[in-house]
């Protein structure tokens, strides 16, 4: 399966990025060809095709949708390259 890895850092003990994602109601989300893990909501995997836009309008939508819900800004981990 091809990920980025842990996408966003985790707030606190009592805070974990994957929690936040799944009680926000993300876990089905897609963009593309990019969408999140059915076994890790904070992996964001390339389905074959996805382009770097689609993963990174699928953080977008993420970080929105768990912002509205209950307020915490999630922070990436991950490092974006290039434009």
């Amino acid at each position: 399966i091809k990920t980025c890895g842990s996408t966003f850092k985790n707030i606190s003990k009592d805070k974990k990025a994957w929690k936040l994602i799944k009680e926000s109601g993300c876990v089905n989300f897609k963009e593309g060809d990019a969408s999140i893990s059915e076994k890790h909501c904070n992996f964001f995997v390339n389905n074959g095709n996805a382009k770097s836009s689609d993963i990174e309008n699928l953080i977008k939508k993420v970080k929105k949708k768990v912002h509205d819900t209950t307020g915490v800004n999630l922070e990436l981990e991950i490092k974006i390259i290039g434009e």
